[in-house]
């Protein structure tokens, strides 16, 4: 099952992908499924088939589209959209099919393909309207597409409530798509309560914060490491030593693909600047305390850095 569906290439898009995953995993976690083919598909599953129960099940497809996306070609040269087998391709058509709701995202400066430059079977996806996100301002970027899924998952979840009760005065409600029960609200940790998380480390809660003169909270409240990631923590979550860091004993400089990589082991994910800045600092070594050091944030450009990761609530 999934309700939100991330289609993309990863040859072409897929920093972005798991960019805009980040974003939209810490918004709507709590309420419904979200589709990520490396996040998402466990080991020893049958990728085929648990991408067609995805796609069948979702409720918004969200495509991520790169520069390459439309010229991307096989190793004979021929254009993968053409192929009927493209995974790319099943995704959008399988959702045009359905009639579920596409948002086209446009990333690293490309342009929404007009209906002519698609194969017949995708023409409707030049219909949809895009949302472009561009390098510098992602986070104005992604806070659009999640207020837009907030909308589009409303109308749908009222869609389904309003027919299952109209059907329910001629027949039996069907079985075939059943109403996601909401997950129960879990009481808010204490602020700066500690837990130990999966990669061993210690993680303090930081609460949500309030702005006078609002009084609800703003932002979510999310658990952060309070040391840097080491070399020996990365070598016990990723089962190997980083590519750029020997030194086990160290905080360990990653690169960005290693930086999620040991997330995603932890079910975590990077944090935000604003992030780090509310979180209290980490210790830092005597050779760092005079030259701070870079840290992965999810909106970060850079080759290497140190990661002090998140896990949510």
């Amino acid at each position: 099952m999934a309700d939100i569906f991330i289609s993309y290439r990863r040859d072409d898009a897929g920093g972005h992908a798991g960019r805009i995953y980040d974003r939209l995993y810490a918004r709507f976690e709590d309420e419904y499924e979200l589709f990520l083919d490396v996040d998402s598909v466990e080991l020893g599953e049958r990728f085929p088939a648990r991408i067609k129960a995805a796609i069948d099940s979702c409720l918004v497809l969200i495509v991520v589209i790169g520069k390459n996306w439309l010229s991307a070609a096989d190793k004979q040269g021929q254009l993968r959209l053409r192929d009927p087998d493209d995974w790319v391709r099943i995704e959008i058509r399988t959702a045009l099919k359905r009639d579920v709701s596409i948002i086209p995202v446009l990333v690293g400066g490309a342009a929404m393909p007009g209906s002519r430059e698609l194969p017949r079977v995708l023409a409707r996806l030049a219909d949809c309207t895009a949302l472009k996100i561009t390098d510098d301002n992602f986070e104005q970027g992604a806070k659009r597409l999640i207020d837009c899924l907030e909308k589009s998952l409303g109308q749908t979840r009222a869609k389904r409530v309003s027919g299952r009760y109209s059907s329910q005065s001629s027949r039996r409600e069907s079985p075939s798509v059943p109403e996601r029960t909401p997950k129960a609200e879990r009481p808010d940790p204490a602020p700066g309560q500690l837990k130990s998380g999966k990669d061993g480390l210690v993680y303090q809660w930081i609460p949500p914060r309030f702005e006078y003169p609002l009084s609800s909270p703003v932002g979510n409240g999310f658990w952060i490491a309070t040391f840097l990631v080491t070399g020996e923590d990365y070598q016990r979550v990723a089962g190997r030593q980083a590519s750029h860091w020997p030194l086990t004993a160290a905080p360990a400089l990653l690169s960005y693909s290693e930086a999620r990589e040991y997330c995603q082991g932890i079910d975590g994910r990077l944090p935000t600047a604003a992030e780090l800045q509310r979180a209290p600092a980490a210790p830092l070594p005597t050779a760092m305390v005079l030259s701070p050091p870079t840290l992965w944030t999810s909106d970060l450009h850079a080759q290497y850095a140190f990661l002090r990761p998140v896990l949510d609530k």
